[in-house]
């Protein structure tokens, strides 16, 4: 029985690895946060606008189903008597099915995990003549972001993308135990494909 397992689990491993290749993308988007307080009765949100560059590569499995993780670097900010910028850096790992259009446009649409760490912010207002770049300690530093969207790939080179996340983590780290942080981001992004 172990044998038959064994040759099974390989001609199956085998199966998935004949069909599997991978495509490298390099992009970069446009990225809105909104970061929304808590706390009984009262709710307040805050909104940064922002970009994001990086890469990754699909990982193809089986017909249209893929695995794209990616590595990417975001910049966030906001306007207002205290400008806020924020730099993070994200890990996404979604899978990914598409449906090839004719033949030059494939359909997709995809989901999964997104791992984001802040690496540094800078907080300073001209009004108040503050300036910081120490990150505060009753926020957390890591988020896992959960998400999805659509797209397209035009040609099999070009690639646009819209898509939300919503973050799991509550990064309220202060003495106040019930109130809540938590993200939401709305991304936009075209990429380029090798």
């Amino acid at each position: 029985m172990k044998k038959f397992l064994t040759a099974f689990l390989t001609a199956v491993l085998m199966f998935i690895a004949a069909d599997a290749s991978a495509q490298l993308h390099v992009g970069m988007g446009y990225t809105n946060s909104a970061e929304n307080f808590k706390f009984e009765d009262l709710k307040s949100t805050s909104s940064y606008n922002g970009f994001f560059i990086g890469g990754g590569f699909d990982l193809h499995l089986y017909k249209g189903l893929s695995i794209d993780p990616g590595f990417y670097y975001s910049f966030l900010a906001n306007g207002g008597k205290i400008n806020f910028q924020e730099h993070m850096i994200e890990v996404p790992v979604d899978v990914k099915y598409g449906i090839n259009l004719l033949s030059i446009l494939k359909l997709f649409a995809y989901a999964g995990p997104t791992f984001q760490f802040q690496v540094g912010q800078k907080a300073s207002s001209k009004e108040l003549d503050v300036e910081t770049t120490k990150s505060p300690k009753d926020i957390s530093k890591f988020d896992v972001m959960l998400g999805g969207g659509v797209g397209v790939d035009v040609l099999g080179k070009i690639r646009v993308k819209f898509g939300y996340r919503y973050g799991l983590v509550n990064l309220n780290k202060t003495e106040i135990k019930d109130a809540s942080i938590h993200r939401g981001q709305i991304r936009l992004g075209v990429a380029y494909l090798f």
